[in-house]
């Protein structure tokens, strides 16, 4: 059986139980509070969200700011390493043309030095004509460029070319068969 303390008198009574039941207050229970508080909580947490959304993308943001300096600085050691490479490359590029140039003056110049006075050079080859010289050395034609060089200089020649060995097989001085049909 309910009992129910009067704060005036300070005793218990059926009747003013009632009066605490029929009291619309307590009928509805906490959903009778009013709208403003409803409206107070959902701002409430909205900002809570909002707050963590917002701290979420600064957070995010200064992640991708930092991963960001890091290729820029990884771009920019790079690109400083690439120069560095080119520089060396062209250095080594310049020595190497250098050297080439000095090698090919100082070979041009030994091969201009070969002929002795008198003689005439034709494609590295020296060449000399005498008319009572018969100790000499005769020539050896390679090239078609060489008979034609060699037809012009001396209007007549001994060359180097013989078959007594044996009939239509011809061999130079120095042993080697003639390329060719020799007409």
């Amino acid at each position: 059986m309910p009992v129910a303390a009067d704060s005036m008198s300070g005793e218990a009574g059926r009747d003013s139980w009632n009066l605490m039941a029929n009291d619309k207050s307590f009928q509805c229970g906490w959903q009778s509070a009013s709208p403003v508080l409803w409206i107070g909580a959902a701002a409430l947490c909205l900002g809570l969200l909002l707050m963590t959304v917002i701290l979420g993308v600064v957070a995010h943001s200064k992640y991708i700011h930092v991963g960001l300096m890091k290729y820029e600085n990884l771009i920019k050691n790079l690109t400083k390493d690439r120069d560095t490479l080119r520089e060396q490359q062209d250095h080594q590029y310049n020595t190497v043309a250098a050297s080439r140039d000095k090698l090919q003056e100082e070979l041009k110049s030994r091969t201009d030095k070969l002929c002795y006075q008198g003689w005439v050079k034709f494609n590295d080859k020296c060449y000399f004509a005498s008319e009572n010289g018969r100790r000499a050395k005769l020539v050896i034609i390679s090239t078609k460029d060489e008979l034609n060089f060699v037809a012009k200089l001396y209007s007549k020649a001994w060359i180097g070319l013989f078959d007594t060995q044996e009939e239509g097989k011809w061999k130079w001085v120095d042993g080697t068969h003639l390329i060719g049909s020799g007409s």
